[in-house]
């Protein structure tokens, strides 16, 4: 049995995270890895975090998907990323298990910090979906995804097309549903994903949904661009912790 299950305060610990994480990004439609990811390490491995938030992030993804308007269009208008980042973390994620709990964690930090700064100062970048972008992306993607669950370079990559809302809502989710079954593929291939781990995994599922709930009826009685300001700031505050406590 994962520890996860086994330990009372682990498993309190680590679902009101998960719990928080999906509630964020029924608010703002992002971050349930990226805020998971900044605190679960303090109670469990990152590479057992990363494992426990495939299924969550593959639900709550299709469920932001499949609820957008036109999502079919888009998806195939980013079918290219969406290939690039699969096969990616696929390998990436693949060989996680053989890689030390402090190099995962820089990593997580580093991620963290770039996800945070990026979205702070609304980074732009020239970039198009012409194929060769999509490819890029998605790579990169699927790189920092496979390693810490946070793909940094695809939110960056959505934001600078400067897509409509309901386009960018559906692009972002079908990438990041695509990262998800990347993730789902290597880990399981690797063992990390196992009988387990899994059943931690299908409960984190249930709590991240309830958390999306909360945090959709939420979006209308918040403001949503100080709570986004905040909840970065805090990003990066807990990645360069991340680093620090890896490097030192």
């Amino acid at each position: 049995m994962t520890p996860i299950l086994a330990d009372p305060a682990i498993f309190a610990a680590v679902f009101a995270v998960i719990l928080l994480g999906g509630t964020i990004k029924g608010a703002i439609g992002i971050g349930l890895p990226a805020f998971s990811m900044s605190i679960l390490p303090l109670f469990i491995e990152p590479a057992l975090a990363v494992t426990i938030l495939t299924l969550p992030i593959i639900m709550t993804n299709a469920l932001q998907v499949l609820t957008t308007p036109g999502w079919p269009k888009i998806a195939r208008q980013f079918a290219v990323a969406g290939v690039s980042i699969i096969i990616t973390i696929s390998i990436v994620s693949l060989f996680l298990a053989d890689i030390p709990s402090r190099i995962i964690g820089i990593v997580v930090g580093f991620s963290l910090i770039f996800f945070a700064i990026s979205s702070l100062m609304n980074l732009r970048l020239p970039v198009t979906t012409a194929p060769k972008w999509q490819i890029l992306a998605g790579v990169l993607g699927g790189i920092t995804g496979g390693l810490s669950a946070v793909k940094a370079p695809i939110m960056i990559y959505c934001a600078a097309l400067d897509l409509p809302r309901d386009t960018f809502v559906a692009a972002a989710g079908f990438l990041f549903l695509m990262g998800g079954l990347g993730m789902f593929i290597g880990l399981s291939s690797s063992k990390l994903l196992n009988a387990s781990t899994l059943p931690a995994s299908g409960i984190a599922v249930v709590v991240a949904i309830v958390g999306f709930q909360i945090g959709a009826l939420l979006r209308k009685r918040i403001n949503a661009v100080l709570f986004r300001r905040l909840l970065l700031g805090a990003m990066l505050i807990l990645g360069v912790r991340q680093i620090l406590v890896n490097l030192f």
